[in-house]
């Protein structure tokens, strides 16, 4: 009997996912497609801790952009900042006051010294995951993002449950698996279960990190993102140069065999 519950929970959790009616999910008539218990809990956690600042990776068409917006609006303080590849905002996110719309990779440097400049260092914020959910995309987000998250906030990854988790039990290592890889790495967060246990159901199980502590050194991701990408234009460049030089030495010699 004690095995029922949890049971029961991951069968409508399974059920609710596979009917896709999330997808038809809508804030004041822009997609937003999200579980919508999640969002109710956002909205606790930003009354609980106005926040300077939302930032969420992943935006969509821009219903959860609208959504906390709307919220930050009746707290009276914070502004949302929303990253997307694609620039496909709802004009009634993309032009609202409070958002700063950014298009780009998330975890690209340019993205990064915009989100710097944006977020000033002392800030507060609630922090989203909600955009490309292999494994390794999500991990170089957990470690760049990290950052922005004062103790006692959150860094929540969205789309935990899959693989398994409970749905979509065969797509391999994602969000989940992330979550764990990076909780080896550092102790400045845990896993917030009561925001996962209150409504017995969430798109992001394992994935409510609080901050407890700042002992980790945040700014060692980034700077390794840096220099990996420095050295890899150094050696694209390197080895521009010598094909050319190949090509040319070739062309020397054609040009001389032609001579004889």
């Amino acid at each position: 009997m004690t095995e029922q519950p949890g049971m029961v929970r991951e069968a409508f959790h399974t059920l609710w996912y596979d009917s896709e009616c999330w997808k038809q999910t809508t804030w004041f008539g822009v997609p937003i497609q999200k579980n919508p218990f999640d969002p109710l809990q956002y909205q606790e956690v930003l009354v609980e801790q106005p926040p300077d600042f939302v930032i969420e990776c992943g935006a969509l068409h821009g219903g959860a952009t609208l959504y906390f917006a709307n919220l930050l609006d009746l707290i009276g303080h914070g502004r949302v900042i929303f990253i997307d590849i694609y620039d496909n905002w709802h004009d009634a996110a993309r032009r609202y006051p409070r958002v700063q719309t950014v298009v780009g990779d998330s975890t690209s440097v340019e993205i990064l010294d915009i989100l710097e400049r944006l977020v000033p260092v002392s800030s507060t914020a609630l922090v989203l995951l909600d955009s490309d959910r292999t494994e390794a995309h999500v991990l170089r987000q957990l470690r760049a993002f990290q950052r922005f998250v004062q103790v006692g906030n959150y860094l929540v990854v969205e789309d935990t449950n899959i693989n398994g988790h409970p749905v979509l039990g065969t797509v391999g290592p994602e969000p989940y698996e992330a979550v764990a890889e990076f909780l080896q790495e550092t102790k400045d967060f845990v896993v917030d279960s009561s925001r996962e246990e209150k409504l017995h159901f969430t798109f992001a199980p394992s994935g409510w990190l609080r901050r407890v502590s700042r002992e980790g050194n945040d700014e060692y991701p980034r700077e390794l993102v840096v220099r990996s990408r420095s050295m890899a234009t150094r050696g694209w460049r390197a080895l521009e140069s010598y094909r050319r030089v190949r090509a040319a030495i070739r062309g020397l010699y054609r040009t001389q065999r032609r001579g004889k």
